[in-house]
């Protein structure tokens, strides 16, 4: 089985969790998503600490439109059309 955090930090919370609960009885056996919650005004911060190798691993994450340009010049992320 493959585990994935997941992490957004806006909307209500518990909205993510049931999208989360949903997808997991959906994919049982092959794939466990966590949800990790932040409070907004922590977000941002909370993804520079993991990027930079201090916080804890987050997967997947849902952002601001304007994050990926900083977390692509810092050598943080990569275009997903980068893999194929």
């Amino acid at each position: 089985m493959t585990d994935v955090d997941f992490s957004m930090g806006w909307l209500d919370p518990s909205f993510w969790q049931r999208v989360v609960q949903g997808f997991n009885r959906q994919h049982q056996g092959q794939i466990r998503v966590t949800y990790r919650n932040f409070p907004v005004n922590r977000y941002l911060d909370e993804l520079r600490r993991m990027f930079s190798g201090t916080g804890r691993r987050i997967d997947v994450i849902g952002g601001d439109v304007i994050w990926p340009a900083e977390f692509a010049s810092k050598g943080w992320i990569a275009d997903s059309e980068s893999f194929n």
